[in-house]
């Protein structure tokens, strides 16, 4: 079921996947975003845990910008530590939609 984005009423998340334990926390999403939806610089804090994610665009295109991002091959593809890493997303097309995977430890 799609439920409202934490940050912006302009995007959408579908939960695949959320294991949470003491020692790792896995999390999968499929995210939509409206047309022209910006979500401003943010950081994703995950407490006493290292935060990395996966960002996969897999249909349209948007302007992701992170400070320091572990790996990104042809804007499509973006490996980060939302944590430490500013991270802010502009989509002007009419629909964006990206594969998300997360892991805490």
């Amino acid at each position: 079921m799609w439920q409202n984005g934490r940050r912006s009423a302009d995007y959408y998340k579908f939960k695949l996947l959320n294991i949470d334990s003491k020692l790792i926390l896995i999390d999968c999403y499929l995210l939509k975003f409206n047309h022209n939806c910006t979500i401003l610089q943010h950081t994703d804090i995950v407490k006493g845990k290292k935060h990395y994610r996966l960002n996969i665009v897999y249909k349209g295109s948007a302007k992701f910008r992170s400070k320091i991002n572990i790996f990104s091959l042809f804007n499509t593809v973006f490996f980060f530590r939302p944590d430490i890493s500013p991270h802010s997303l502009f989509n002007s097309n009419k629909e964006l939609r990206i594969f998300s995977f997360g892991f805490a430890f």
